[in-house]
């Protein structure tokens, strides 16, 4: 079971960021951040928590190239970038 929550991880990861981008339409609100932090949270557990492989390394490096791209964005957006 373990060794599938590396799949488990990238999808609780896609399924959070399409839900920001079509039921919420780009409106980062504040119900909008708790559902994207509760989603990468979750994502970040259930990757720590699988067995090492190729699954377990891909949904890291999906939630750090998440973190990469959330992190310009928030600084483009005040002016920083």
């Amino acid at each position: 079971m373990r060794k599938h929550m590396g799949i488990a991880a990238i999808l609780i990861l896609l399924t959070t960021l399409l839900i920001l981008q079509f039921v919420i339409e780009n409106r980062l609100s504040e119900i909008g951040f708790i559902i994207l932090l509760v989603g990468v949270l979750l994502a970040f557990i259930t990757a720590f928590i699988s067995t090492k492989g190729f699954w377990r390394s891909t949904a890291f490096s999906g939630i750090g190239l998440f973190f990469i791209i959330f992190i310009f964005g928030v600084l483009s957006f005040i002016g920083v970038i």
